[in-house]
């Protein structure tokens, strides 16, 4: 069995998987049904050409996955992880100002993508706001001691 693996169920429905751990990691957003039920057809929806790069990318990191049971650092090239780390700075100088997720967003992505892709028919620009603050809150709760030990 390939690890680490975390499986979240979400209080409104739907589920996320995540594999690898750190900064060497992918999420699935699980669209329709469930893990839990057994084994599962995995499907990959690929929409719009926006951010398209980054897209074919955690799909090539999937596919290394499946095919080595691990998450080679060499599938993260240290490019992606400097740009995670710049969001995260972006997120700490948003949060000294707001706690309002939509806010912070507006910082990061735009206020026009905000406006369009907040309550659209997708969740991924939440989630992804969402995860970037989780891991703003991590870095200052001790977890810069982790950059510094790698």
């Amino acid at each position: 069995m390939p690890g680490p693996i975390t499986h979240l169920s979400l209080r409104a429905g739907g589920e996320h998987l995540l594999l690898g751990n750190g900064p060497h990691s992918i999420r699935l957003r699980i669209a329709r049904g469930t893990l839990l039920d057994g084994p599962v057809r995995l499907t990959y929806r690929l929409s719009g050409t926006d951010r398209l790069e980054v897209r074919l990318l955690a799909l090539r990191r999937f596919a290394v996955f499946l095919r080595r049971r691990r998450m080679p650092a060499a599938q993260f090239p240290i490019a992606a992880r400097a740009r995670r780390w710049s969001e995260i700075i972006r997120v700490l100088d948003a949060l000294a100002l707001t706690s309002r997720h939509r806010a912070i967003a507006e910082h990061l992505f735009g206020a026009a993508l905000v406006r369009r892709d907040w309550s659209a028919g997708s969740d991924y620009l939440r989630t992804r706001t969402h995860r970037l603050i989780g891991q703003a809150r991590e870095l200052v709760a001790g977890g810069y001691l982790d950059l510094v030990r790698r």
